[in-house]
């Protein structure tokens, strides 16, 4: 079966974002951010965190959990939401619901719950779905470090999510306390730039976070266009 090509989305935030796609350069802070064009790319990347489907049940419907690989949560303050999704594949499905275990992290954070999801123990929540056509989204709770955190303590945020006609399947996000933070060099704004002009810039940044960003760096150049009023 071909998939559509995934393509990521070109856009700049100047939210805070989870270090794990491509950088942009708002001003003087690379932030970083993930979203894809398809649905179906989706369910690629998510792929690699489901149980493999058990043969008996090639045929019929099939859940897929799309979580992030990484969490970063900063020492200080909330942390950012928790990318995770639920997707029904090959048919409807019934009774889902995701059960979420962040209790590695206890002593490192504290939970609170959000959305419909409910506590089950100490950093844990259900998150009850019911029946399931395509995909949905799941908030199920934001997390803060507690003051015993520091940089560079780590745990993993566990998935597992069940339904009454298709086959279980888990998930799992490596969590990090700190994480790391890139800043550019900040540059003034180039005005009256004729057609056909060139001109050089150095790109350059420095990592001013508590972990090393290990796993590459993507740059990405954006243009806008401007347009003068004329008498």
């Amino acid at each position: 079966m071909n998939l559509p090509r995934a393509e990521p989305v070109r856009q700049t935030t100047a939210a805070w974002a989870q270090p794990f796609g491509l950088l942009t350069c708002p001003h003087s802070v690379l932030t970083i951010r993930r979203t894809w064009r398809t649905a179906a790319a989706a369910a690629v990347a998510t792929a690699a965190l489901a149980v493999a489907t058990p043969a008996a049940h090639a045929a019929g419907t099939t859940l897929l959990l799309d979580a992030q690989e990484n969490y970063y949560l900063p020492t200080e303050g909330e942390g950012p939401n928790l990318g995770l999704g639920i997707t029904a594949s090959g048919g409807d499905a019934h009774d889902v619901s995701v059960a979420v275990d962040a209790s590695s992290l206890a002593g490192k954070a504290t939970m609170v719950v959000t959305g419909d999801c409910v506590s089950t123990g100490t950093l844990k929540v259900r998150c009850d779905v019911g029946p399931l056509s395509g995909g949905e989204s799941i908030d199920p709770f934001l997390l803060k470090p507690t003051a015993a955190a520091k940089a560079g303590d780590t745990g993993a945020i566990t998935y597992t999510a069940t339904a009454s006609d298709a086959p279980t399947v888990t998930g799992k996000t490596d969590v990090l306390v700190g994480g790391p933070k890139l800043v550019s060099r900040p540059y003034p704004a180039l005005d009256d730039i004729a057609p056909g002009a060139v001109f050089e810039r150095t790109p350059a940044f420095a990592n001013t976070g508590a972990a090393p960003a290990d796993k590459g760096v993507m740059l990405l150049v954006q243009d806008s266009e401007r347009r003068l009023a004329r008498p």
